[in-house]
């Protein structure tokens, strides 16, 4: 187990130092070389990211960022996904960042409220949830 832990931490690393508009192209070639077996394996761990991420984003945790770590396991059997990721990863950095900025730039009103509005929305898709689930 150690063992794996550290091979995964320097996949992580790897991932990280490339450079965007790249990086899942190039993860999709290490995992290749990794063999059938942790092909597998990452597909089915992405696979259960992907629908952890998306289930997550409709209660209160870390949906966004689950799925596309999901994902970014998935790469390993699909180039056609690890050319999409590349293509898209520059343009969703670029809207990040503008809003960012916009975030950066708002007044503490601003802030309140986009909070407030996104609280209420959040407390909504959960009683609608708990509403379908156990009403």
């Amino acid at each position: 187990m150690p063992g794996t832990i550290a091979k995964l931490e320097h996949q992580w690393h790897e991932f990280a130092h490339d450079k965007p508009g790249h990086r899942f192209e190039n993860q999709h070639h290490r995992l290749k070389r990794g063999g059938k077996a942790l092909s597998v394996g990452m597909a089915m761990v992405g696979a259960l990211l992907v629908a952890a991420g998306v289930f997550l984003l409709f209660v209160p945790g870390p949906g966004l960022l689950v799925g596309i770590f999901g994902l970014a396991l998935l790469v390993g059997i699909s180039p056609r996904l690890a050319r999409a990721l590349d293509r898209s990863e520059p343009v969703v950095r670029g809207w990040a960042s503008r809003a960012k900025t916009r975030w950066l730039q708002a007044s503490s009103a601003t802030r309140i409220a986009a909070c407030a509005i996104g609280a209420a929305i959040a407390g909504a898709a959960v009683y609608g949830m708990y509403r379908v689930w156990f009403a």
